[in-house]
């Protein structure tokens, strides 16, 4: 840190325009790595318009723009690197970030096909996985969505289990919460007795393993709680219920709860 301040200190010395396209990188990332984010955008603008061919300054760029929170850019840039690398590793590292880049303006088709790239350069990736299923999810696709999800729960689980335990948690229980919303959704609309009843059961399969990765989870436990209590399970309902009161005391859906805890005799 003591020499990266230094080194800034240094360069902010002289004129930029007697500095070579190296130095300028060697500034802008010293300037990046300081959070000295809007600095560091016009010297890496100066490196990149002294040196448009070079590819190892579209990567940088990009992050930087992301950073910024300038999306659109970022993703030009990374195409950029897309273009001029055909490395694996920049082939699904440029490819990931355009795709959440692309997301965040709600591009989400190009996202979509982005992170396919990235998971064709890295199949075995968790982040790309869970990418993909959030693009579908967006997208309003719902089954590709819940597919991906599972996808991305073979992986993770897998990756928790062989030396990375605890690292998927937070991934996991957005996978698990997402299938069990969405077949909550169908059970609640399916009109066939039987049908309904064995959803419901995937739905609380689904939302029970959501909850030991956050089992104070305010939408886990209200949500476990409606489909218990749709599957007439009344014990469990109100189970999940008073747990949602003693976790979540200042929910909106308070209420709500407490006249459905009323209707089952608590």
């Amino acid at each position: 840190t003591g020499e990266t301040d230094e080194l800034i200190k240094a360069i902010a010395k002289l004129n930029p325009d007697s500095l070579d396209v190296d130095k300028l990188l060697t500034y802008a990332n010293a300037l990046k790595s300081k959070k000295e984010f809007e600095k560091a955008e016009g010297i890496y603008k100066r490196a990149y318009d002294k040196a448009p061919m070079r590819c190892d300054i579209p990567y940088a760029y990009g992050t930087l723009y992301m950073s910024l929170k300038k999306y659109r850019e970022a993703a030009d840039m990374f195409k950029k690197k897309i273009a001029c690398d055909t490395s694996a590793g920049y082939q699904y590292a440029s490819n990931l970030n355009a795709a959440m880049s692309l997301m965040q303006i709600k591009e989400f088709k190009e996202a979509r096909d982005h992170t396919k790239k990235a998971i064709d350069a890295r199949p075995g990736d968790v982040k790309a996985w869970q990418t993909l299923a959030q693009c579908y999810g967006l997208m309003e696709q719902v089954s590709d969505a819940i597919t991906t999800y599972k996808k991305v729960i073979e992986l993770a689980t897998e990756a928790n289990n062989n030396g990375d335990e605890g690292k998927y948690n937070s991934t996991l229980r957005e996978a698990y919460y997402y299938i069990g919303v969405q077949t909550l959704r169908d059970a609640i609309a399916e009109k066939d007795a039987d049908k309904r009843k064995a959803k419901y059961g995937a739905v609380i399969e689904y939302l029970t393993k959501a909850l030991q990765y956050d089992p104070k989870d305010c939408d886990i436990l209200y949500y476990l709680g409606v489909s218990y209590q749709n599957a007439n399970n009344k014990e469990k309902a109100k189970s999940s219920y008073n747990k949602f009161l003693s976790s979540c005391p200042k929910d909106k859906r308070v209420p709500e709860v407490e006249k459905n805890l009323k209707s089952l005799g608590n």
